[in-house]
């Protein structure tokens, strides 16, 4: 019986809505307009942002690996292969100048990142503005349907006052829940959209450092003998620049002994008692601990797989 109730007070609910659009009323028309540009605004940047979203961990993993081989053109198809994704063109950017000085290379990188911002944010602004707007604009149906029914009530006779007033109170709650209702899926689409804009910035400002793109070189050997000491103390200068990372990409030279290459795994994967803090986010609590992993993610960019 409940169910029955649900279904039929929705029905009635809809056919309101669709008896106030037959009757003309002009607030109705006003916020219908509304609604049919935040849809048309919410599904064009919604497929918009899909396609500058990318998974930029593994997306620079790759770009890494080629530039680590000395295979910048490789790294340039990778990134022609992303489509319109937003991180690919500005990484490009600075591919292109690999020949150049770093200080060119992250100009060309700082550059294209500016030409991509107005692009991600482009239209969002339009969304609160029509939230605002539908709101007011039920607010506005509101106030004329209840002055249409004061109005209509003095000048009536007593018969009639009675479904004038009825009709000016409909129109003016028709006008507020139809206003309020496009301003509440208006004000959703553009957080869901803000957030996504944002993470996709974020991601962007976070890989594109010049020092992200290209390897950093380790003082590794005293008389050709590996020097664990100087290549862990890189390693957490390398932890430091960047402590939310877990993944390093390796290339040692060809005549790295086996044992020291043991070690090497050892220093890399693992903090020592005397190295700083490091923390990382406990993925089922979202909250910083500390560890005691250095990189626990290896890669050799000289062997396939990983250790």
């Amino acid at each position: 019986m409940e169910q029955l109730d649900t279904v039929a007070s929705s029905y009635g609910f809809l056919t309101a809505f669709i008896a106030a659009f037959q009757r003309g009323e002009p607030w109705m028309f006003a916020i219908a307009f509304a609604l049919i540009f935040s849809l048309a605004i919410t599904f064009e940047r919604f497929f918009k942002l899909r396609q500058y979203q990318i998974d930029g961990a593994s997306f620079m993993f790759e770009i890494q690996k080629y530039v680590l081989a000395n295979d910048i053109d490789g790294a340039i198809r990778v990134c022609n292969g992303a489509n319109q994704a937003a991180l690919p063109k500005v990484i490009k950017a600075g591919l292109q100048r690999a020949s150049r000085d770093e200080t060119q290379i992250q100009n060309a990188i700082d550059a294209t990142s500016l030409e991509v911002i107005p692009k991600l944010e482009r239209r969002l602004p339009y969304l609160a503005m029509i939230a605002n707007v539908a709101t007011l604009l039920g607010l506005l149906g509101t106030i004329t349907g209840l002055i249409k029914a004061f109005q209509g009530v003095g000048a009536a006779n007593a018969q009639q006052r009675q479904e004038i007033l009825s009709a000016g109170i409909a129109e003016a709650m028709n006008a507020t829940a139809f206003g309020l209702m496009t301003a509440v899926f208006t004000m959703i689409a553009h957080s869901v959209l803000v957030n996504k804009s944002t993470r996709i910035l974020e991601e962007v400002e976070i890989w594109s450092p010049f020092d992200r793109v290209t390897p950093e070189k380790v003082p590794n050997t005293v008389e050709n003998v590996p020097d664990m000491i100087a290549i862990h103390k890189s390693l957490i200068d390398i932890k430091q620049k960047f402590p939310l990372e877990t993944k390093i990409i390796l290339v040692p030279y060809a005549e790295f002994p086996y044992d020291a290459l043991i070690a090497l795994v050892d220093s890399v994967r693992f903090l020592d008692p005397t190295d700083p803090v490091f923390y990382i986010e406990n993925k089922d609590t979202k909250i910083q601990e500390e560890t005691d992993r250095l990189f626990p993610e290896i890669i050799f960019g000289n062997l396939v797989g990983g250790a």
